[in-house]
């Protein structure tokens, strides 16, 4: 949560209080677990909706990544989060396992490696993307833009790699070539 604002013409009539208390009914509608903020004026404010500040160093990775902790937040801002419902213990133990290595699969490792979560990938096929290399020369039905999940490009960004036009249309085969085996050969904790 960023730049909660109200006029200064409407401010002292509770504008600030209806926002905030529709964004935190929205996220436990949701079942979001916790809400984060960045703010430099008002963790008092927030305090009250039961907010407490946490340690910068204590933050998720992918929260790391987002344009708020990259630049646009100052970096003397108070970092904030709000519990609104406890997250479900898991046996650290045991993996998760994801079942194929195809855009599906490999964005789910994506999101368990940004999380910390220890996994296991299978694949039936000889290779990751096994099935879309079996028709590699024929054209996809969705763009770029929904073939590369936010993730896997977080993960793959400090290598160089570049995300192809959004709007393009790929063949099977190219999303195997500029995105699966790229994001394979990262280097992940497993």
């Amino acid at each position: 949560m960023r730049s909660v604002a109200v006029a200064p013409g409407l401010q002292q009539q509770g504008v600030g209080r209806l926002l905030v208390e529709r964004l935190l009914h929205e996220a436990r509608s949701r079942d979001i677990a916790v809400l984060y903020l960045l703010t430099v004026t008002a963790p008092e404010y927030f305090a009250q909706y039961g907010f407490k500040r946490m340690k910068i160093e204590d933050t998720p990775q992918a929260l790391k990544a987002s344009a708020e902790f990259q630049g646009a937040c100052p970096a003397c801002a108070a970092l904030m989060a709000l519990t609104l419902r406890e997250a479900p213990t898991a046996d650290v133990g045991l993996p998760v396992a994801v079942l194929g290595a195809g855009p599906v699969g490999s964005a789910a490792v994506a999101q368990l490696v940004e999380r910390g979560l220890p996994f296991v990938a299978l694949e039936a096929g000889a290779e990751v993307g096994a099935n879309l290399i079996d028709y590699g020369h024929a054209q996809l039905f969705s763009p770029w833009q929904f073939d590369v999940d936010h993730a896997m490009a977080r993960l793959l960004a400090p290598t160089g790699w570049t995300a192809p036009p959004a709007a393009e249309l790929p063949r099977a085969g190219h999303v195997v070539q500029r995105l699966l085996r790229p994001f394979t050969a990262l280097p992940q904790e497993s």
